[in-house]
């Protein structure tokens, strides 16, 4: 009878559960995305998947808003900020700046997100999320005092014009030591020695080049606006003016005219029938990676990648940063997963490939995804999860990992990575400014016409929209800032 009382007793354990050993229940969490490329589904399917192997009682349901973004950048903001305040979600993914928005800043400024400045600093999940990261990445995240979300930081800050060798060695280009202002003699020869008939498959020469400058030029809040960190103390100034910059453009402006470039031609890109492409990249690998998958140019194509310091840019807070809501169900709970989320590697490949074997293969050194889908990946990897825990994708460097250590490591902190500007007062002014360079000019400032002959016109235009207010008031930030 005493044998029998005990295997009951055993039994009736395993159907309740032993006492003091019960299974935590599952909580549901909304994880909010604005305007993603991919749907969400197999991402979340995977997450889920290792959050449960590795124990944690979390379930996610990823919400992708999608906005009608009809040119007006200060109304999509709003109604993104609108969809946060009044929705029931427990994550919140801040996209990319809009033109000028910064919605991280904006989200901190509304009381949205909870801080996690201190919990960065405790024993456990916070400090391995803290280490999980450079250290100048947690420097640029800092707004106003405090951090309030996990980056998914862009690190392609350095540009590298990727040329065919066949026709560099052909036509004598001394790629030890590129300079584009160089280039334009090299161009012309290449252009007279591979003109083709109109029955014929054109030539690429060039792709389009960058416009902006960098070294000691930096990005302002307004694309007409630079930061000239060569002097004393940074400054403000109307790139319109820059002489610099008016011989860049005036460059581009003499290589459209003279043909050298051409709308992107993707055959002759396929067949080796060019010269020089190039892309922003953190490794030289990743770039010839990248213009490789994106142009589709055959391996045995020889390629040499050239860096030109003359267009890199200095680190500052690029790209998608996630937060936790702070008038959420449970927050400080929620930041102890979306922290293993972004500290652990599997939860993090998880998040941005899916699941090996299903969703993806790794050949190579890489995650390849279904199909060789380049597109969808790269937007996972551009927006969601940390970038230096997870393998490369297919669009990286096989040694992406420790090239992005190695980046930020040395990577000089931008002016805008050390304050923040409050654009308040002026983001009207930018809108109309930013209009004038990516709508009603942007062939001049591309190359494709000269703008020598509308230099004047873009300059009354942007006193009009309000340069020299928008001047005013970054310079007396930048003063007071010290």
């Amino acid at each position: 009878m005493k044998k029998f009382t005990i295997i009951c007793l055993l039994f009736s354990l395993v159907l309740t559960g032993c006492a003091g050993v019960s299974k935590k229940e599952t909580k549901k969490l909304k994880w909010v995305v604005f305007d993603h490329y991919d749907e969400m589904g197999m991402y979340q399917r995977s997450l889920n998947e290792m959050l449960e192997k590795k124990g944690l009682p979390y379930e996610i349901e990823f919400v992708n808003i999608k906005t009608n973004f009809e040119g007006d950048y200060k109304a999509c903001v709003d109604s993104h900020l609108n969809e946060v305040k009044t929705g029931t979600y427990d994550i919140i993914t801040c996209p990319y700046p809009l033109g000028c928005y910064d919605l991280y800043t904006m989200m901190a400024d509304e009381g949205i997100l909870l801080p996690i400045t201190d919990f960065l600093e405790e024993d456990g999940a916070g400090e391995k999320l803290k280490e999980a990261y450079p250290s100048v990445v947690w420097k640029v995240m800092d707004y106003k005092g405090e951090i309030y979300g996990i980056p998914t930081p862009n690190m392609e800050l350095n540009y590298y014009a990727v040329f065919n060798r066949e026709y560099a060695d052909k036509y004598g280009l001394d790629l030890s030591q590129v300079t584009v202002a160089e280039l334009g003699e090299s161009f012309q020869a290449v252009h007279n020695g591979e003109m083709r008939g109109e029955d014929e498959d054109p030539f690429v020469v060039t792709a389009q080049w960058p416009t902006g400058l960098g070294g000691t030029f930096e990005f302002a809040p307004c694309l007409l606006i630079c930061i000239d960190t060569g002097g004393e103390r940074p400054v403000a100034e109307n790139i319109l003016y820059k002489e610099e910059f008016l011989e860049h453009f005036r460059r581009l402006g003499d290589w459209g005219q003279k043909g050298f470039f051409s709308e992107t031609d993707w055959e002759a890109m396929e067949k080796g029938e060019f010269l020089v492409t190039g892309t922003y990249a953190y490794s030289p690998e990743a770039a010839e990676n990248f213009c490789r998958r994106t142009s589709n140019i055959p391996a045995d194509i020889k390629l040499q990648v050239v860096e030109l310091p003359e267009f890199s840019i200095a680190f500052y807070r690029r790209g998608c940063k996630t937060g936790v809501k702070k008038d959420g169900s449970d927050p400080e709970g929620i930041l102890e997963v979306l922290a293993a989320i972004y500290s652990d590697e599997e939860l993090s490949n998880a998040l941005v490939y899916g699941k090996e074997g299903v969703d993806y293969q790794v050949k190579d050194g890489r995650a390849i995804g279904r199909g060789g889908d380049w597109g969808s990946e790269y937007s996972m990897t551009s927006d969601l999860g940390n970038p230096f825990l997870t393998m490369p994708g297919i669009m990286d460097s096989v040694s992406k990992k420790k090239e992005l250590w190695q980046l930020a490591e040395t990577v000089p902190l931008a002016v805008r990575g050390k304050i923040s500007f409050d654009i308040s007062r002026i983001d009207q002014e930018i809108c109309q400014l930013d209009f004038l360079y990516f709508e009603k000019y942007r062939d001049y400032f591309m190359g494709i016409k000269d703008i020598e002959t509308v230099l004047e016109d873009i300059r009354r235009d942007a006193e009009a929209a309000g340069i020299e207010k928008v001047l005013s008031e970054l310079n007396d930030q930048l003063k007071s800032d010290g």
